[in-house]
Protein backbone atom coordinates (compact mmCIF):
# COMPACT_ATOMS: atom_id res chain seq x y z
CA UNK A 1 0.00 0.00 0.00
CA UNK A 2 1.33 3.44 -0.89
CA UNK A 3 0.03 6.93 -1.36
CA UNK A 4 -1.14 7.75 -4.89
CA UNK A 5 1.02 10.92 -4.94
CA UNK A 6 3.57 12.89 -2.95
CA UNK A 7 0.89 15.34 -1.81
CA UNK A 8 0.47 15.16 1.98
CA UNK A 9 -3.29 15.69 1.59
CA UNK A 10 -3.71 12.80 -0.87
CA UNK A 11 -6.63 10.55 0.11
CA UNK A 12 -6.06 7.84 -2.53
CA UNK A 13 -3.89 4.79 -1.93
CA UNK A 14 -2.58 2.23 -4.41
CA UNK A 15 -2.81 -1.42 -3.37
CA UNK A 16 -0.53 -3.95 -5.03
CA UNK A 17 -0.16 -7.60 -4.15
CA UNK A 18 3.57 -8.03 -3.54
CA UNK A 19 3.64 -11.71 -2.60
CA UNK A 20 1.55 -14.75 -3.38
CA UNK A 21 3.29 -18.07 -2.91
CA UNK A 22 0.59 -20.22 -4.49
CA UNK A 23 -0.63 -18.24 -7.48
CA UNK A 24 -0.69 -15.14 -9.62
CA UNK A 25 -0.46 -11.70 -8.10
CA UNK A 26 -3.79 -9.93 -7.95
CA UNK A 27 -4.40 -6.80 -10.02
CA UNK A 28 -3.37 -3.49 -8.53
CA UNK A 29 -6.13 -1.14 -7.51
CA UNK A 30 -6.69 2.35 -6.14
CA UNK A 31 -8.87 3.19 -3.18
CA UNK A 32 -9.88 6.45 -1.55
CA UNK A 33 -9.93 6.86 2.22
CA UNK A 34 -13.26 8.29 3.33
CA UNK A 35 -14.22 8.60 6.95
CA UNK A 36 -12.54 5.34 7.96
CA UNK A 37 -13.75 3.42 4.90
CA UNK A 38 -12.14 2.68 1.55
CA UNK A 39 -14.02 3.41 -1.69
CA UNK A 40 -12.69 2.16 -5.05
CA UNK A 41 -11.40 4.78 -7.50
CA UNK A 42 -12.59 4.04 -11.03
CA UNK A 43 -10.85 6.73 -13.16
CA UNK A 44 -7.26 6.54 -11.90
CA UNK A 45 -4.56 7.65 -14.37
CA UNK A 46 -2.27 4.60 -14.47
CA UNK A 47 -0.12 6.13 -17.22
CA UNK A 48 0.81 9.06 -14.96
CA UNK A 49 1.40 6.63 -12.08
CA UNK A 50 3.67 4.35 -14.12
CA UNK A 51 5.58 7.27 -15.72
CA UNK A 52 5.63 10.17 -13.26
CA UNK A 53 6.68 13.62 -14.48
CA UNK A 54 10.33 14.50 -14.08
CA UNK A 55 10.51 16.56 -10.89
CA UNK A 56 14.00 15.53 -9.79
CA UNK A 57 15.83 17.07 -12.73
CA UNK A 58 16.94 13.60 -13.81
CA UNK A 59 15.92 12.43 -17.24
CA UNK A 60 13.60 9.46 -17.27
CA UNK A 61 13.54 7.24 -20.30
CA UNK A 62 12.69 3.70 -21.20
CA UNK A 63 14.77 0.99 -22.79
CA UNK A 64 12.85 1.40 -26.05
CA UNK A 65 13.75 5.11 -26.07
CA UNK A 66 17.43 4.12 -26.04
CA UNK A 67 16.91 1.45 -28.70
CA UNK A 68 15.49 4.14 -31.02
CA UNK A 69 18.77 6.08 -30.68
CA UNK A 70 20.89 3.09 -31.77
CA UNK A 71 21.24 2.75 -35.54
CA UNK A 72 20.37 -0.48 -37.30
CA UNK A 73 23.41 -0.86 -39.59
CA UNK A 74 26.07 1.80 -38.97
CA UNK A 75 27.33 1.55 -35.37
CA UNK A 76 27.28 4.55 -33.06
CA UNK A 77 30.23 5.17 -30.75
CA UNK A 78 29.47 4.79 -27.06
CA UNK A 79 30.36 8.42 -26.30
CA UNK A 80 28.07 9.60 -29.09
CA UNK A 81 25.24 7.42 -27.80
CA UNK A 82 25.60 8.89 -24.31
CA UNK A 83 25.58 12.38 -25.85
CA UNK A 84 22.42 11.64 -27.87
CA UNK A 85 20.69 10.23 -24.79
CA UNK A 86 21.61 13.19 -22.57
CA UNK A 87 18.49 14.95 -21.34
CA UNK A 88 16.27 12.09 -22.49
CA UNK A 89 17.57 9.15 -20.47
CA UNK A 90 19.47 9.18 -17.20
CA UNK A 91 23.16 8.26 -17.73
CA UNK A 92 23.00 5.39 -15.21
CA UNK A 93 19.91 4.04 -16.96
CA UNK A 94 21.68 4.22 -20.33
CA UNK A 95 24.39 1.91 -19.02
CA UNK A 96 21.84 -0.51 -17.55
CA UNK A 97 19.73 -0.46 -20.71
CA UNK A 98 22.78 -1.13 -22.91
CA UNK A 99 23.62 -4.16 -20.81
CA UNK A 100 20.08 -5.46 -21.00
CA UNK A 101 19.86 -4.90 -24.76
CA UNK A 102 23.17 -6.73 -25.24
CA UNK A 103 22.03 -9.68 -23.10
CA UNK A 104 18.78 -9.89 -25.08
CA UNK A 105 20.76 -9.68 -28.38
CA UNK A 106 18.71 -6.67 -29.47
CA UNK A 107 21.94 -4.72 -30.06
CA UNK A 108 25.52 -5.82 -30.71
CA UNK A 109 29.01 -4.57 -29.88
CA UNK A 110 31.06 -3.25 -32.78
CA UNK A 111 34.69 -2.26 -33.14
CA UNK A 112 35.05 1.11 -34.81
CA UNK A 113 38.62 1.71 -36.02
CA UNK A 114 40.39 4.67 -34.49
CA UNK A 115 42.69 6.19 -37.13
CA UNK A 116 44.92 7.79 -34.46
CA UNK A 117 45.72 4.68 -32.39
CA UNK A 118 45.70 0.92 -32.65
CA UNK A 119 42.79 0.70 -30.23
CA UNK A 120 39.25 0.66 -31.56
CA UNK A 121 36.26 2.59 -30.32
CA UNK A 122 33.35 0.61 -28.91
CA UNK A 123 30.10 1.07 -30.77
CA UNK A 124 26.60 -0.36 -30.85
CA UNK A 125 24.22 -1.26 -33.65
CA UNK A 126 21.06 -3.32 -33.93
CA UNK A 127 22.70 -5.74 -36.36
CA UNK A 128 25.83 -7.82 -35.71
CA UNK A 129 29.13 -6.60 -37.08
CA UNK A 130 29.98 -8.01 -40.51
CA UNK A 131 33.64 -8.74 -41.13
CA UNK A 132 34.12 -7.93 -44.81
CA UNK A 133 37.93 -7.59 -44.71
CA UNK A 134 39.59 -11.03 -44.80
CA UNK A 135 42.75 -9.60 -43.22
CA UNK A 136 41.02 -8.36 -40.08
CA UNK A 137 41.70 -10.52 -37.07
CA UNK A 138 44.37 -12.69 -38.69
CA UNK A 139 47.33 -11.15 -36.85
CA UNK A 140 47.05 -11.69 -33.07
CA UNK A 141 49.51 -8.83 -32.43
CA UNK A 142 47.31 -6.23 -34.13
CA UNK A 143 43.96 -7.62 -33.09
CA UNK A 144 42.58 -5.56 -30.22
CA UNK A 145 40.13 -7.31 -27.94
CA UNK A 146 37.19 -5.68 -26.29
CA UNK A 147 37.95 -5.41 -22.59
CA UNK A 148 35.37 -6.41 -20.01
CA UNK A 149 35.27 -2.75 -18.90
CA UNK A 150 34.19 -1.81 -22.41
CA UNK A 151 31.24 -4.21 -22.26
CA UNK A 152 28.70 -3.11 -19.62
CA UNK A 153 27.08 -6.55 -19.36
Amino acid sequence: MQSASDDVNETRVVWTCCKNNDGQHGPRSVWERRNGLFVPVKDFNWEAWDHPPNRSGRAHGRIDDLLELIPIEEPIKREDLYAKAAGKINRDDVRDFIGELLREARIFLHRIPNPLTRRSFIGYAQRPQQNTDPQVGTDPETEDDIDIEDDPR
